[in-house]
């Protein structure tokens, strides 16, 4: 959990196969899909993490 500016960001990731449960998502304020090309259907769980939290801090620092 993070707070900036006043607000609390949780970042909640699923695993490749299960995902993150539909109730939980349904709770959410925002859900994010990183888009992807090819034949791959989902990024290894730590490299989309890396990915979110990248683009969270480079939103945190503009």
């Amino acid at each position: 959990m993070v707070t900036f500016s006043d607000k609390t960001i949780v970042l909640i990731v699923g695993n490749e196969v299960d995902g993150v449960d539909e109730n939980l998502l349904n709770s959410c304020n925002q859900v994010i899909e990183i888009p992807q090309f090819g034949t791959k259907h989902s990024f290894n769980v730590s490299v989309s993490t890396g990915i979110t939290l990248w683009e969270i801090f480079n939103k945190i620092n503009e």
